[in-house]
Parts: structure tokens; C-alpha cells; sequence
């Protein structure tokens, strides 16, 4: 019976290999439990750094909130078939330490037989920790990624705030952020075209 001989250890310090080809998904969870992912579907994966990448969610909070409703009286006991008119825009901004601030503002108009029933506007905004991503991959996040998080908040404060109002909740339908990108990214290239 051949006896099995241990495997030589090196004498100077342990080297360990380590695979710098970038994984399909980077997945960080907050300390509440809220989990950013970000899809690295189809993007270059020779143009990962070999430094760890990082996107952690810091803080997330409410930046600003408006509710109007002047005829809001004027629909009770009424059919609710209001004309909703939502509009979104995003903003960004650098902050120290590799942090990044993420606004998302929505505006939502109701109306009916012409008059405005409610408007409501809200900014939902993050403070993320994002770094060692390339600036594609930094754009996407910040531009889809970071909005996918930011959106289930401030959908449920619109539910909130009109179910308050006394009237039927109101849902948000989902976004297609990574879509809207897509139209963003297209519109931008065929302006450099031009």
C-alpha cells in the first residue's frame, strides 16, 4: 500500500490566483437588507480593472415632496377615470470617496373634465458607493441601475399620499429604465453623428 505524500508548500508567502474576468452580475446588499444588482450582460469583459469593483447602496432617503390637490372634493362619489400625465427626469452628482448621489424625480398630474384632481411631485434620492467600473458600465449604473432602486420608493409614497387624499390608490406602473437608457445612449450617438 502506497502511502500518499503531501503536496510541497512553497516557503515564501502564499500566492493566490485570482480571476479578474467580470462576472455576469455584481450583487451588494445594504445593511437594511436592500440588494443592488447590476447585469453586466453584454458588456466587454476585457475592459474589467483588476481592482475589486464595488456598487454598495449608502443611504437612500426622501429629498422632497409636494402633494396639491385644489378639486379633489369635486370627484368624490364620482366614476375615477382621471387623465394621468407622469413625467421623469434623473440627476447625478459626485460626491467625496467614490460616493454618488442619484435623484429621481417624478411628476404625476391627475385630471378630470379638465381640472387638475392632485398633482404630486417627489424626489426619491441614494447616496451609492460606486468604483473600480469603467465609465460604461459607470454610466449604466447610474443611468438605469441606481434609478431600478430608487423607483419601488417612490412609487409606494404616490400610493401613500393619494390613498391619504381619501381617493382610490394610485400605482405607478413599472419603468423600463434599461430601455429609456437605451433610447438616451441612441439619441446621444446619433447627435455625435450629425
Amino acid at each position: 500500500m502506497k502511502s500518499k505524500k503531501n503536496p510541497k508548500k512553497p516557503n515564501g508567502p502564499m500566492q493566490q490566483s485570482r480571476d479578474t474576468t467580470m462576472p455576469r452580475t455584481e450583487e451588494r446588499t445594504d445593511p437594511m437588507g436592500s440588494t443592488a444588482q447590476v447585469d453586466m450582460q453584454g458588456m466587454d469583459p476585457g475592459a474589467a480593472t483588476t481592482e475589486q469593483r464595488t456598487f454598495m447602496i449608502q443611504r437612500i432617503f426622501t429629498k422632497g415632496v409636494t402633494f396639491d390637490a385644489p378639486q379633489v372634493s369635486d370627484v368624490f362619489g364620482k366614476d375615477w377615470k382621471p387623465q394621468v400625465n407622469v413625467n421623469i427626469q434623473s440627476n447625478t452628482a459626485a460626491l467625496p470617496d467614490n460616493m454618488h448621489e442619484v435623484e429621481l424625480t417624478i411628476t404625476i398630474e391627475a385630471k378630470m373634465n379638465d381640472k387638475t384632481v392632485f398633482t404630486i411631485n417627489i424626489k426619491q434620492a441614494g447616496i451609492f458607493i460606486i468604483q473600480n467600473f469603467t465609465k460604461e458600465q459607470m454610466d449604466l449604473i447610474l443611468g438605469s441601475e441606481c434609478l431600478k432602486i430608487l423607483f419601488p420608493y417612490a412609487r409606494e409614497a404616490v400610493t401613500d399620499l393619494t390613498s391619504r387624499a381619501t381617493l382610490p390608490q394610485f400605482y405607478l406602473n413599472p419603468i423600463n429604465f434599461d430601455s429609456i437608457y437605451a433610447q438616451q445612449m441612441q439619441q446621444k450617438a446619433s447627435k455625435q453623428g450629425n
